[in-house]
């Protein structure tokens, strides 16, 4: 072989090596591709780490399907104790038809939407999309008929519809991640 040819060679073989080197996926960090970009350009990437640096499974996942199922299995748990919480305030505000609703279809539909997208998360990556961001419509609606019906004052609530709203919004970047 020829000089230039070694040449060559070397310099293919640097430029998988580099690329190796620089991709999330190599150095085992999925996650912490998933709290850069967008969620970086929103000022949420230290929120969205916190989040799923509370897994160890999320933080061991080796691909984007894997991490998401995961993820998605912790948002369903983190959404039906806030739906569980919610349910322990009915008693305190009877009047309170918002909050029933809060309750029995809001958050129903946000877990509804979690399970749904768990299911079929690993062969139609865009249905499990769709199913999560829409879930956060549930969160958004409670706190909206919360504060239009003017019973229920706990800011607790709102910070956790936020939070579950968050929940939604992370799942559906660890899902877009699976097609890139």
């Amino acid at each position: 072989m020829t000089t230039s040819t070694y040449l060559s060679l070397l310099l293919i073989i640097s430029i998988i090596l580099i690329s190796h080197a620089i991709s999330p996926t190599s150095n085992g960090n999925l996650y912490e591709a998933i709290c850069a970009g967008g969620v970086a350009e929103k000022h949420e990437q230290e929120r969205c780490l916190k989040l799923l640096e509370s897994n160890p499974k999320i933080t061991s996942a080796k691909d984007y399907v894997t991490l998401s199922k995961v993820y998605l299995e912790m948002a369903i748990e983190k959404a039906t104790k806030g739906q569980d919480y919610l349910k322990s305030l009915i008693n305190k505000y009877p009047s309170s038809q918002a909050l029933k609703t809060c309750v029995t279809k809001n958050y129903d539909d946000l877990i509804y939407g979690f399970q749904l997208a768990t299911s079929v998360v690993a062969g139609d990556p865009d249905g499990a999309h769709v199913d999560v961001r829409s879930g956060s419509e549930g969160p958004r609606s409670c706190d909206q008929s919360l504060a239009h019906e003017n019973i229920v004052h706990d800011p607790s609530i709102s910070a956790q519809n936020d939070d579950m709203v968050f929940l939604c919004y992370i799942g559906g970047e660890a899902i877009d991640a699976i097609s890139h």
